[in-house]
């Protein structure tokens, strides 16, 4: 349980650093709210998780109710902002940041300085993934 909340705090603080890596060219413009999280491929397979909300934002994970809102919002002028919250019986935290982003047609690049991550753009759905140390693939998604 500690982990799969350490693993949302991770990519939200991810998202607070991010910086520019260039233009855009499509408008994938809109407010995105976040309904999904994953962790897949861990060196230990107990790490393994799936989380989806249901439209009260929260989902029961092992009997602990963790509850996820909040929305990533991508402007046409290459800036976001996030605001979201995580909260379970044990931990809650609230998140916010912004910086620039760019995209090609379906992908789109998130930067901290040097390092970036990519993610997918399909549809009205974002999705974007992030290595961990502990060999886990982390995905968080959100839809407009």
């Amino acid at each position: 349980m500690d982990k799969l909340i350490l693993r949302f705090v991770t990519f939200f603080f991810t998202l607070l650093l991010i910086t520019s890596c260039g233009g855009d060219d499509n408008d994938i413009s809109g407010i995105y709210e976040l309904y999904s999280y994953q962790s897949a491929s861990c060196d230990d397979a107990q790490s393994n998780r799936f989380v989806e909300v249901d439209d009260s934002g929260c989902s029961d994970i092992n009997g602990f109710e963790v509850c996820l809102s909040g929305n990533l919002t991508l402007t046409s002028d290459n800036t976001f902002t996030i605001v979201a919250m995580i909260t379970s019986a044990i931990f809650s935290t609230d998140v916010t940041g912004s910086g620039e982003y760019t995209s090609l047609e379906n992908t789109i690049t998130i930067c901290d300085g040097l390092d970036c991550l990519d993610g997918s753009i399909n549809g009205d759905e974002i999705t974007v993934s992030i290595p961990s140390d502990d060999g886990c693939i982390l995905t968080v998604k959100g839809r407009r």
